[in-house]
């Protein structure tokens, strides 16, 4: 019986050595980091090579704050433009201008991101002479954390003067950050 006994007891001491260990190696384990991927690696890359970690891993993680929109005067195309009060009233007329005035958030100060920028048409869009229907006019532009960045619409020829409601979007890996709408009107009306 006392080898019965033995057995029994050290295969119940064998289980709960494991048991412990199981338990001393989680708790030994590093605090995983927020940026951490589920396989440990903090960087996010398969290789373990570094990457850009001032960049957000999700469009998410990047915000927009809207500081000013509305119409922006200037004298000459080269000339600076001034701001005037928050208005979403834009002129129907050649030289309109209007935009937005906003800061990215998200990053740490001074990064650089690239932002898509989209100027969505009234219905049913714009037709430039001898082309195709346009829904959307878009571009690039890049914008530094923390730092006021501005984007804008200028009206150049007649097909832009578009009465109705106009959209300034920015995107960022796909994902609209921001939208303002405008309402282009004739003058007096």
């Amino acid at each position: 019986m006392k080898p019965l006994l033995a057995l029994a007891l050290f295969f119940c001491c064998v289980a709960a050595q494991a048991q412990v260990q199981a338990q001393v190696k989680v708790q030994v384990q590093a605090p995983a980091r927020p940026d951490a991927r589920p396989d440990g690696r903090p960087d996010g890359r398969p290789d373990g090579r570094p990457d850009d970690s001032a960049r957000p891993q999700r469009a998410q993680d990047l915000g927009v704050d809207i500081l000013w929109y509305g119409v922006v005067e200037r004298e000459s195309k080269e000339a600076q433009g001034e701001i005037g009060e928050k208005s979403d009233h834009v002129p129907a007329r050649r030289g309109a201008e209007f935009g937005v005035a906003y800061t990215v958030h998200g990053l740490p100060d001074g990064t650089k991101v690239k932002l898509r920028q989209v100027a969505r048409y009234p219905a049913p869009g714009r037709r430039p002479p001898g082309g195709k229907l346009k829904k959307t006019d878009e571009a690039d532009q890049e914008c530094e954390a923390g730092n006021t960045c501005f984007t804008s619409y200028a009206v150049e020829s007649r097909d832009e003067i578009i009465p109705g409601e106009w959209r300034l979007e920015l995107y960022y890996r796909g994902k609209k950050v921001m939208e303002q709408r405008f309402v282009m009107r004739y003058e007096g009306v």
